[in-house]
């Protein structure tokens, strides 16, 4: 008798913080608009710190967050080292799907469509390098709650999945099957038991190749947007 089949290898990655790095776009938007001073740390969550301390300063970060997950999107970055572990997958034809829980419209101002925003930094960042990639439009998928967006990780099967929020974790019920990578850059205090933490994404790509022996990737210099 055959031993029976494993699953497909089947990778699932978040979006916001995950493969787009905000910090640099946080600091130039919250400069323009004279919130911060060159001495706050270029760190999402510094700025974010920082602009609570001020009067209106929930407020804010509302009108911070909309402007740079909308209009000003474009300013943000493919975390470094991304690149090499999306042509790692591609090379080794494992399948790569992102998901994403991301509100249609902007918290400060409703006329801010996030999702067509996300789909322009997409088309620059991932779409255009599609042939080394391997990721799609159809590959993606914009989810309205974090409910539905640990389903549609469910419904596609993923045995892998990396995502930046302890709280994702710990909020929602993934199958215990599927493997949880925790991407960390700043650290992680406190997190749920069972994640694997990794703190860059050429980390992650070594795991996979030292635990899978995939074939790795070339190096190359990051995507230019």
């Amino acid at each position: 008798m055959n031993p029976p089949s494993l699953p497909q290898t089947r990778i699932g990655i978040d979006l916001d913080n995950t493969l787009i790095r905000y910090d640099a776009a946080f600091h130039a938007c919250a400069r323009q608009l004279k919130w911060i001073t060159p001495d706050v740390a270029p760190t999402k969550q510094a700025i974010r710190d920082h602009l609570r301390t001020l009067p209106d300063g929930e407020h804010r970060w509302t009108e911070l967050q909309s402007r740079v997950y909308g209009p000003q999107i474009l300013s943000a970055d493919l975390a470094p080292g991304a690149d090499r572990f999306l042509r790692l997958c591609h090379v080794n034809r494992i399948p790569v799907v992102i998901v994403s829980h991301k509100s249609r419209r902007a918290a400060f101002d409703p006329s801010i469509d996030l999702h067509a925003a996300a789909q322009r930094w997409l088309g620059r960042f991932i779409y255009a390098h599609a042939a080394s990639f391997g990721i799609e439009p159809s590959h993606v998928y914009l989810e309205p709650t974090r409910e539905a967006k640990a389903a549609r990780i469910v419904a596609l099967a993923c045995t892998h999945w990396i995502d930046d929020l302890p709280e994702f974790y710990e909020s929602t019920s993934l199958p215990t099957g599927i493997t949880r990578i925790l991407y960390a850059p700043h650290g992680a205090a406190s997190p749920p038991a069972g994640l694997r933490i990794m703190a860059r994404w050429n980390e992650i790509t070594s795991h996979f190749v030292s635990e899978n022996g995939w074939t790795p990737a070339p190096e190359t210099s990051s995507p230019a947007g």
